[in-house]
């Protein structure tokens, strides 16, 4: 005799935690359960700032890349303790529950999805799409297009 076993939503969200997959275009992180979603991020995030991008080789960034947005982040008059830096490329959440974990009131995308450098704004929400960092670092004309841009989507003078 086959016995069954039935379980609530809940239940399912808690055996499997991160390796579960929900395929609902209503789902939303916050709607009751108890995900204990985490992003994973380097920096304070002390100013609301989320800058995305994709790195395959390491935990959040090659050491080369990272000394360039240090001197961006300087330049800027910031610090890491103003950022959240996210790899999408080891992270177990998608994008929008990124976005929606966090709240930043910036993004910066550097995934390399889109490369613009113009300024969007999606409600309080102020995004800017850029080349990926390690093609910027290497690319004089691509360091001043992010630096314009920057310029404008901080409103530095």
């Amino acid at each position: 005799m086959e016995e069954k076993i039935i379980l609530t939503d809940e239940q399912i969200r808690d055996l499997y935690k991160e390796n579960l997959l929900i395929i609902n275009s209503e789902f939303t992180p916050n709607d009751g359960d108890n995900l204990n979603l985490k992003v994973e991020y380097k920096g304070g995030f002390q100013k609301m700032i989320l800058w995305i991008h994709k790195e395959q080789d390491h935990a959040f960034i090659k050491n080369e890349d990272f000394e360039m947005l240090t001197k961006i982040l300087e330049a800027c008059k910031m610090t890491w303790e103003d950022i959240a830096l996210v790899n999408t490329e080891n992270s177990t959440l998608d994008y929008d529950m990124i976005l929606h974990e966090l709240q930043p009131v910036f993004l910066i995308d550097s995934s390399g999805n889109q490369n613009d450098y113009n300024m969007i704004e999606k409600g309080q929400l102020k995004i800017l799409c850029t080349h990926p960092l390690s093609q910027i670092r290497n690319d004089k004309t691509l360091k001043i297009r992010l630096w314009q841009a920057l310029k404008v989507f901080f409103d530095l003078n």
